[in-house]
């Protein structure tokens, strides 16, 4: 038959879930937990989501989503799109998936379009339409206080490097961020993009720490297998703002009990992140820090991205970028 491609409409989210569970997952949280899409998707009141489908007659055989920046700033524009779930049935009609991907190019016009988390069979696809491609850095801060670790596997040759300096991170008070924070990095962010974002969050409880006045650090606690660890899951901010956090994140994790912090990132410079305190996982032998936490899973995930800017500012990708961080199941 015809394929018709639109915006994925209120009426056409039953089908949607049904897809999902049929195509991509079975029991996906979008599949069981409409809210849970719509927060990520939609904003309140909007009748279409931020999704691309396509059509045999009624029936869905390919859906793409779309997070524009905007769904958590309206003032941002929806020029800077994150690109999420993907799927198509090719199987029904010619190039479906390039055609999702064509019509997310016409409806958004974006100057910037980031991907985290991206299976192995598409990353060809990103490379030939000109995207950097490549895995996200993963780095761990272990807390000095802690001799033996139940969340992560921690071989005893493993030391971090000590930081001093003195401490200048504190909770973060809505109001305080100068814009200027905001200037370092694409896609562009505002303070009230991380309200949105993180703060507004339906499920997950996000932490706000200003770094002295250079930035600001998101993180969510995560507690599992009787230990309980720190993600970094945003970062506002200078590079040179990392060389600055390690005596301030040994006392956020001292007071919390956390066994350490780990930040999935792109786009920060090794040389400040090793100087605030911080290893490299993947470069260092032995050492597994876990992405699965629902269900559990206690070994190292490598995480793709791909991204592609018409600007000279330098991108960075954390966790908290595109659907990365979101739950698998709403207890």
């Amino acid at each position: 038959g015809m394929i018709s491609l639109s915006c994925l409409k209120e009426s056409d989210i039953p089908a949607f879930q049904t897809f999902i569970h049929e195509h991509w997952k079975a029991g996906h949280i979008f599949s069981k937990e409409e809210s849970i899409f719509r927060w990520q998707h939609m904003r309140p009141g909007d009748k279409e989501a931020h999704y691309c489908i396509a059509k045999d007659g009624d029936e869905i055989v390919g859906i793409q989503g779309v997070i524009p920046t905007s769904l958590f700033d309206p003032e941002l524009g929806s020029d800077q799109i994150f690109l999420s779930l993907w799927k198509a049935l090719e199987d029904r009609g010619v190039a479906i998936g390039l055609s999702l991907y064509r019509t997310i190019l016409k409806r958004y016009s974006p100057n910037f379009i980031g991907v985290v988390g991206i299976r192995s069979n598409v990353l060809p696809f990103y490379e030939i339409n000109g995207f950097k491609i490549g895995e996200l850095d993963h780095y761990v801060m272990l807390s000095e206080e802690v001799s033996s670790f139940s969340v992560a596997e921690v071989p005893k040759s493993v030391q971090n490097s000590t930081v001093s300096g003195e401490d200048v991170i504190k909770p973060y008070e809505w109001g305080q961020a100068n814009p200027d924070w905001f200037s370092h990095q694409l896609p562009q962010k505002s303070e009230q993009y991380l309200r949105g974002r993180y703060e507004q969050h339906p499920v997950y409880n996000y932490h706000l720490w200003s770094v002295g006045d250079e930035g600001v650090l998101v993180g969510r606690f995560v507690s599992v297998n009787g230990g309980k660890v720190l993600r970094l899951i945003d970062v506002i901010g200078p590079d040179s703002m990392m060389r600055h956090v390690g005596p301030g994140l040994q006392r956020v994790m001292k007071e919390s009990w956390a066994e350490y912090v780990d930040l999935y990132v792109t786009g920060l410079n090794k040389e400040d992140l090793l100087a605030g305190g911080f290893i490299d996982r993947k470069e260092t032998e032995g050492l597994v820090v876990p992405n699965y936490f629902e269900p559990f899973e206690k070994r190292n995930i490598d995480v793709m991205f791909a991204h592609k800017a018409d600007s000279e500012i330098p991108v960075r990708l954390c966790k908290g970028d595109g659907d990365q961080d979101r739950p698998n199941s709403v207890s």
